[in-house]
């Protein structure tokens, strides 16, 4: 579900930075802890 005033992404746009909490006490940046030009970034949220 995307936020109030959000908007879809279009070829070319840049992507917005966001961070994460990871396991591991781990953070991660996107996209600065993205590699070059071609990445997948993968969010499951199983249930427990």
């Amino acid at each position: 579900m995307a936020r109030e005033n959000s908007r879809l992404l279009d070829n070319g746009d840049a992507f917005p930075e966001m961070e994460f909490d990871c396991i591991e006490n781990r953070r991660i940046v996107l996209p600065g802890d993205f590699g070059e030009r071609w990445n997948v970034f993968l969010v499951y949220r199983g249930h427990w």
